[in-house]
Formats: structure tokens, sequence, C-alpha cells
């Protein structure tokens, strides 16, 4: 578990990309919804501070009214939502992210709806968002193999097993672990 001199100077960013194992284990791998809720009840009976990402995708788009208040009762500190892109898992699943399939204005229409009825911080983000220039941001729309985020500066991403990575992006990289975490 993470020790107490973490939860001082570390906010975690925590996946979560369904209320239901049907929707979340699509994209996270089956067993990942168990594993992450039994993690961030713990978390939150221990007082460590994350917040929680959604990556709203055509198999959990219809989720994001239950998202908020599942994650005010897990006691997140934000709420975090993006849009899922042609990296990490959904690469092996195409039709996860095809705009015939998701249709983000209104998804973002939603999102503001969200934002104004519940009393959590919640934000739409992307890699552009955590682009600190437009080299950057034309890096990330040519799809150059970058990791751009905050690594590690401001949230440290964890997996369903605990395993702690600088940042998001880096999921899943073996190589791209923190040792000792």
């Amino acid at each position: 578990m993470v020790g107490s001199s973490y939860q001082a100077k570390c906010f975690l960013g925590i996946s979560l990309d369904g209320v239901t194992p049907e929707t979340n284990d699509i994209v996270r791998g089956k067993g990942s919804f168990d594993k992450t809720m039994h993690n961030l009840k713990i978390m939150s009976e221990k007082g460590v501070r994350f917040t929680i990402t959604f990556t709203v995708n055509k198999h959990n788009q219809h989720e994001l009214e239950e998202i908020v208040p599942l994650a005010l009762q897990l006691k997140a500190k934000s709420l975090n939502i993006n849009f899922i892109e042609e990296s990490g898992r959904a690469l092996d699943n195409k039709t996860l992210y095809r705009d015939e399939i998701l249709n983000i204005p209104e998804v973002k229409k939603k999102i503001k709806t969200l934002q104004e009825k519940y009393p959590l911080k919640i934000e739409i983000t992307d890699n552009h968002g955590l682009a600190s220039t437009e080299e950057d941001i034309k890096k990330i729309r040519d799809k150059k193999d970058n990791i751009i985020c905050s690594a590690a500066f401001s949230v440290l991403a964890l997996d369903s097993s605990l395993t702690a990575y600088p940042c998001i992006y880096g999921m899943n990289r073996r190589e791209k672990r923190i040792p000792g975490c």
C-alpha cells in the first residue's frame, strides 16, 4: 500500500473507465474493475489523495452520469475525463474511438452539465492539455511516440495492481514503472 510519506507528497491518478466490470474491463483488462475498486476503497479509507481518470469510449459514454456520484462516494479529489486516443490498449480495438461511434461534441455538453450539477472538480483532459509548447502539441498531432505529461510532478499513476508509473502515458510499459513503488 502507499506509504504515509506519499500521502503528503503525491496526488494519485487512477484510471476507472466504467462503473461496472463489463464496461471498465473492455479497455483495462479482465478483473481490473474489481481490483481498482478494492484499491480505491482502501485509499479512500486511508485518506490518500487521488483523482479518477475516466476515458470516454463508445462502450462507457452512457455511464458519464454514473461516474460522478461514484467518484464522490469514493472521496476522489477530482474527476478527469478524457477521450480515448490511438494508443495503448485502444490500438487493439479501433472501434473504441472512431468518430462516427463516439460523438465528442455531445459528450462535452454532458460533461458541462455534470460540472454545473456536482460539487466535484470535473475537468476535460487530454494530451493537448498536458503539452506545454506548440512544438509538443505538433508532436502529439503527428502521433510521434512521445510521452508528454506531468510525469510525477503532480500526478502519479497506478495500475490495478498498484504498480506506480510517472504518468498515465507510461502505463503498462515495464521500462516506465517507478522502481520500489
